[in-house]
């Protein structure tokens, strides 16, 4: 695609195609989704695919449409693996026993 070619979107996909970053994002992607099968590194991986899902969603609000609403359905899921109430209290340093 030549440069100044399509939406701001398709530009920005196109960059990251041509500096290599999208064979980083693969890689990060696919580190996490292993981490999301095993139960006991689950919250770990939905605290690293959190940051990518909110890009995800704000790419699509913002650029490219097309795609918004697997994304929202994306961070949904990831807030849904991230509701363990007990490990959320644990990242913010609060005890189970003392918030109930």
């Amino acid at each position: 695609m030549p440069p100044g070619s399509g939406s701001p979107g398709d530009q920005l996909l196109q960059a990251m195609r041509d500096g290599g970053l999208m064979t980083a994002i693969a890689f990060s992607h696919i580190v996490i989704g292993v981490l999301l099968l095993i139960p006991s590194t689950r919250f770990l991986g939905a605290i690293l695919q959190l940051p990518i899902c909110i890009g995800i969603v704000a790419f699509h609000a913002t650029m490219s449409r097309s795609g918004l609403a697997v994304g929202m359905l994306l961070l949904l899921l990831n807030l849904i693996a991230l509701a363990d109430r007990p490990r959320l209290l644990a990242l913010i340093g609060k005890s189970s026993a003392s918030a109930a």
